[in-house]
């Protein structure tokens, strides 16, 4: 079962909902939500029921739980990005609980990882997410035909779109190379959760809101020095040497 970094733990809350924890929850949870304990469609395996853990059926835009008493902590690791209606899923979160976790995967490995050209009937994230520094404060762009392939001009955004060009016209394997933090967005909220929706990449980069920042160690070299001295970040440099 999974476990956040030890600092990061609610060693203290009593009651703690995990919403979509699926195949590979996380430990100490009290109570459970899934929208499909039996279909693996969405999920690398079955669903692991956790003995004396409270679980109901339902989704992250309809938390089956009372507004009372909130939850002390809630996870979400990895369904925002298959919700339909992010905003409702946002309101039902700061409903049932005031502080928590959401993880899902950043827009760079969405783009990588995702059905190129994009056909929705068979991928099932709909949005591309990301922080941005803000506390409690998460960004959303609703993937498309008009936003899968598309990056913004700025140099976090010159970066990922060379990457996604290795990976979808030389198929080369670029996401196994990249470091974890470039994968992956992380959203510990303690208060309620503020969404940004926008239409686009370049118009959220405009706003300062770039969708690719997570990738500016490359620009800036702000990787941890294990990195550095890895293959991986050799193999990485290797092929942005080759553009």
């Amino acid at each position: 079962m999974k476990k956040l970094s030890l600092f990061r733990r609610p060693f203290f809350a009593k009651r703690i909902i995990e919403i979509g924890g699926g195949h590979d929850p996380f430990a100490g949870v009290t109570h459970a939500v899934d929208k499909f304990p039996e279909d693996n469609t969405q999920r690398a395996g079955d669903m692991v029921r956790v003995k004396g853990v409270e679980f109901k059926e339902g989704d992250l835009e309809a938390i089956p739980f009372p507004d009372e008493p909130k939850f002390d902590f809630l996870y979400a690791s990895h369904v925002l990005e298959h919700t339909h209606n992010p905003q409702k899923a946002i309101s039902e979160i700061n409903r049932v609980a005031s502080r928590g976790y959401l993880e899902t995967p950043s827009p760079l490995r969405e783009q990588i990882i995702c059905s190129f050209p994009f056909e929705n009937i068979i991928d099932f994230h709909t949005l591309f997410c990301w922080t941005a520094g803000e506390a409690n404060q998460i960004h959303v762009i609703r993937k498309s035909e008009k936003t899968v392939g598309i990056f913004c001009a700025c140099e976090n955004g010159k970066v990922a779109k060379i990457l996604f060009d290795l990976r979808r016209k030389k198929n080369l394997d670029v996401e196994a190379p990249m470091p974890g933090r470039s994968k992956t967005t992380h959203l510990y909220f303690n208060g309620p959760i503020t969404l940004m929706e926008y239409e686009n990449f370049e118009s959220a980069c405009q706003k300062g809101f770039c969708g690719y920042g997570e990738v500016g160690f490359i620009r800036k070299r702000l990787i941890a020095p294990f990195y550095l001295l890895s293959g991986r970040a050799r193999k990485l440099k290797s092929f942005l040497n080759a553009v």
